[in-house]
């Protein structure tokens, strides 16, 4: 239960961060710091409860974006899902493969995003 109050604590600090770095960063440079924490989430969370967080995640990260609700909190249980997926078929255990693991959840997150926002 502590690891995943603790990732909680992050996710909101990551969200509170990302509203910051909006006023200052034009959005080609914005990080999206929640999938980050998502991938940390797959990597050391396992279960309902590292779903559950990162879906309470991405409907926060609704809320305080303003965007459609449950938009990002389906692509972070996606994120969640292929991050344990990948962490089961790969060493995730070094920075490297996970760089390339978040890279290519960045990019698969950015076109679903950009999928469900020409859906509705």
């Amino acid at each position: 239960m502590k690891p995943a109050l603790a990732f909680f604590a992050v996710g909101l600090f990551a969200l509170i961060l990302r509203g910051v770095l909006s006023a200052v960063l034009p959005p080609a440079l914005r990080p999206d710091l929640g999938l980050v924490v998502v991938v940390g989430l797959g990597l050391h969370l396992t279960g309902a409860s590292g779903i559950v967080l990162a879906a309470l995640l991405g409907y926060a990260t609704d809320v305080l974006t303003g965007s459609l609700l449950g938009h990002h909190a389906l692509v972070f249980v996606g994120a969640f899902a292929l991050t344990r997926l990948a962490g089961a078929q790969l060493d995730l255990r070094r920075g490297l493969p996970v760089v390339f693991v978040v890279a290519a959840l960045s990019l698969s997150c950015g076109l679903l995003t950009v999928g469900l926002a020409r859906l509705f």
